[in-house]
């Protein structure tokens, strides 16, 4: 935390003291004041130039353990939504941003797992094949099936193998968030690799996609789970400790973000290249695009140290109960 310090001396002023002395009276106390001025000027000049403490300097009062469901106040949650139905592991768990141009129509399509759809702005039409879950902006919730319009704050889920088509029939751009967990070997035939899994253009047709996170992940809850995401901002200088009960995946998107990895096993995911493992008691920067992967009960501290603020996002899946 960058800490700043400003000292501020106050002199006494000695023209209330005017008065008729003579000269050999006016000694003594005219010594006792210059000693005491000058002893005040030494000390001012000493505080003046020692270094100001730096981070590295100032030990910061103890955090304790913050799950992934109480992060601070400066986290604002997108979408939560409970006891949905996951796939058996391994399994992918991806974070993507979609953007539907005006006009943009793609074709019915289903995909092999949940998918959840948070609209960040615009208005955006879906042409559902099954049913699904819609929750409005003000968390009330109801029943998805047939012709939908989805505004700005409202979350669209869809179980997996729901077929589903969307259209942004106004004159503005729509931008979405999706995500979702898909079984490890749908994936890997589905892209003909096995490296690290991206949000596929296929996977979202009719939108131009900017994959943000994704990757394995083995240690998925068994039974219903709950899904969120939410947006945290960080000042410079803040920090916070991260935990959670079950995988976890970041996505900066402004600022740069110093992750310590404090327990388990963290990988760093660039644009592009290579997942980097960091290991327990290190750390690494994330600059925007760049991503991070935790298995379940892994933690970290997420630290802002840069001058400017700093915005993430945060999905999590833990298992009913746990948030």
């Amino acid at each position: 935390m960058h800490v700043q310090g400003r000292i501020g001396a106050l002199l006494p002023r000695s023209s209330d003291l005017e008065r008729q002395v003579t000269p050999r009276a006016l000694i003594p106390p005219l010594t006792i004041f210059l000693t005491a001025v000058t002893a005040l000027a030494l000390v001012l000049t000493a505080a003046a130039i020692t270094p100001p403490p730096t981070i590295d300097m100032v030990a910061s009062p103890p955090h304790a353990a913050v799950s992934a469901a109480a992060l601070p106040e400066a986290s604002t949650s997108l979408a939560r939504i409970t006891e949905l139905v996951l796939p058996p592991p391994p399994v992918v768990i991806d974070l993507a941003r979609l953007l539907y141009a005006p006009g943009a129509d793609g074709p019915s399509h289903a995909l092999s797992g949940p998918l959840l759809l948070v609209v960040e702005s615009g208005s955006l039409t879906a042409h559902l094949a099954g049913s699904g879950q819609l929750v409005h902006a003000d968390r009330t919730a109801e029943a998805a099936e047939g012709t939908l319009s989805l505004r700005v704050g409202d979350n669209l889920v869809l179980p997996a193998a729901t077929p589903a088509a969307f259209h942004n029939g106004g004159d503005v751009p729509v931008i979405a968030l999706v995500a979702g967990v898909f079984p490890a070997v749908a994936v890997a035939s589905g892209l003909g690799r096995i490296g690290p899994a991206r949000w596929a253009d296929a996977w979202s047709p009719g939108a131009t996609v900017q994959p943000l996170v994704g990757g394995w992940m083995l240690d998925l809850p068994s039974g219903p789970s709950t899904v969120a995401l939410r947006r945290m901002s960080l000042r410079p200088g803040d920090g916070v400790p991260l935990t959670a009960p079950g995988p976890a995946i970041l996505a900066v998107e402004t600022g740069a973000l110093t992750l310590v990895a404090d327990q388990g096993m963290v990988w760093r995911q660039p644009p592009d290249g290579p997942d980097t493992l960091v290991g327990p008691d290190s750390q690494t920067t994330l600059l925007p695009d760049d991503g991070a992967l935790l298995p379940g009960e892994a933690g970290v501290t997420l630290r802002n140290n840069g001058s400017s603020p700093l915005q993430l996002l945060v999905l999590t899946v833990d298992p009913d109960g746990a948030v």
